[in-house]
């Protein structure tokens, strides 16, 4: 499991692990207030802190990353 660096992804994992099983999901650390979960199957997802307990959570489509790791 990752360990957050910032306030901001503290809260961020937090939230995950009330709302998703994050032992299945891969956590990467982007920024101060920004992770990339990723799923068994590939699926992806930038998690982002707001602020007052305000999350965005924003899904990349897997053929989306495909096209743009071929271009």
């Amino acid at each position: 499991m990752v360990k957050a660096q910032t306030v901001e992804q503290y809260q961020i994992i937090k939230w995950l692990e009330q709302n998703f099983y994050i032992e299945a999901l891969k956590i990467s650390l982007i920024d101060k207030a920004t992770v990339l979960i990723e799923d068994m199957n590939g699926e992806a997802a930038t998690v982002r802190y707001k602020g007052e307990n305000d999350i965005m959570l924003e899904y990349e489509s897997k053929l989306n990353r495909e096209s743009e790791q071929s271009a």
